[in-house]
């Protein structure tokens, strides 16, 4: 719990760094080069530190490069695709070559309903993030962090 509460403050200071610069960044998604593009990939593996977030580390690359916030947030979304829908196709794989019944009509609604909480979730954060920047997202990181501090110590 201890290095999950280090890395959620340690990622959170580190947004609030890169975040400092986001109302100065002007770099659109059309000029990502393909070494850019590989250290935001490379900095989505930290996701598997306990404590960071994957769009979290992503937006944190893309603003420490020099993007705008809300192209942070269309990429880091971007790449969510890939990560959720490649899933989703091996456990239908699973789920048409199995033994056991699947409600289809159920499962494709709630696919439906999924896809479309995601965008406009995804509207509603990129306006939010537009106005406030990401500092509410660095403070919830430290509240969560001194509270999964103090629950353990």
């Amino acid at each position: 719990a201890l290095i999950i509460a280090g890395t959620t403050l340690a990622f959170g200071l580190l947004l609030g760094w890169a975040d400092r610069s986001g109302d100065t960044n002007k770099l659109e998604l059309e000029s990502l080069s393909f070494k850019q593009a590989l250290l935001i990939g490379l900095a989505q593996t930290l996701a598997l530190v306990p404590g960071t977030s994957r769009s979290g580390i992503t937006m944190t690359a893309l603003l420490a490069l020099g993007y705008s916030r809300i192209a942070a947030a269309k990429f880091s979304f971007l790449l969510a695709i890939p990560a959720i829908a490649l899933p989703g196709m091996l456990k239908t794989g699973e789920l048409i070559s199995g033994n056991q019944a699947v409600a289809w009509d159920v499962l494709l609604l709630g696919v439906l309903v999924s896809a479309t909480v995601a965008f406009l979730t995804m509207g509603w954060f990129i306006k939010l993030i537009s106005k406030m920047g990401m500092q509410p997202f660095v403070i919830y990181r430290i509240v969560l962090a001194l509270v999964i501090f103090v629950s353990v110590s």
